[in-house]
C-alpha cells in the first residue's frame, strides 16, 4: 500500500502555511491488501502521532495503522470494523487526545461481488439497491497509537437514517 509521509519543518511546504510535506512512502507490512478510498483518512492526535484509516478492496474491511514518529515508521494494520458492518465504505478520521482516535464510516451487512459497486445502483433500480441498506458506524479507538488498542464500535443511525444502494 502506498500512502503519503507526513512531517513539519520549515521548508517546501504544502499550502504554504499548514508546514506540512507530502513524500510517498510504502507500507511494507501491508502488502496482500489492496487500497480502496474515494477520499483518504488521516489524522494526528494532541500528542503528534499520525493515523491513516483505509477500506481494504479486496475485503472491504476498515483498517487503520499508526505512527510515533510522523509517519516515517508505521504500525501494523489494526482492522476496525466487526460485527453487522461487513461492507464498509467512506470513513473519516478524528484524533483526539494522546493514543485517541474516532472513526466513522457507512457499512451494510450485506456482500456482493465487487464490493458495493456490485450492488444495485439506487437511480437504475430502487427495489433491488433497498436490499442492500447501509447504517452509519462509528468507532472509538483508545491505546490506538499502541499494539493492543481498545475499539469500541456503535452503530450510529436508525432505519430512518440510512441510506439504500450504492
Amino acid at each position: 500500500m502506498f500512502f503519503h509521509h507526513l512531517f513539519h519543518n520549515g521548508s517546501r511546504c504544502l499550502a504554504g502555511k499548514t508546514r506540512l510535506r507530502l513524500h510517498d512512502k510504502s507500507m511494507s507490512n501491508y502488502r496482500d491488501g489492496k487500497l480502496l478510498n474515494l477520499f483518504p483518512a488521516v489524522a494526528t492526535d494532541r500528542a503528534g502521532n499520525v493515523y491513516i484509516a483505509w477500506i481494504d478492496g479486496a475485503n472491504f474491511h476498515l483498517y487503520y495503522a499508526f505512527s510515533t514518529d510522523q509517519g516515517r515508521k508505521w504500525s501494523a494494520p489494526v482492522k476496525v470494523n466487526s460485527g453487522p458492518a461487513v461492507t464498509n465504505e467512506f470513513d473519516w478520521a478524528q484524533g483526539g487526545s494522546a493514543g485517541t482516535l474516532a472513526l466513522a464510516w457507512y457499512a451494510t451487512r450485506k456482500t456482493a461481488q465487487g464490493g458495493s459497486d456490485g450492488m444495485p445502483n439506487y437511480l437504475h433500480d430502487p427495489t433491488g439497491a433497498a436490499a442492500f441498506p447501509w447504517f452509519g458506524y462509528a468507532a472509538l479507538i483508545t491505546g490506538a497509537n499502541t499494539a493492543t488498542p481498545d475499539i469500541a464500535q456503535a452503530l450510529r443511525a436508525t432505519d430512518d437514517e440510512r441510506r439504500e444502494g450504492e
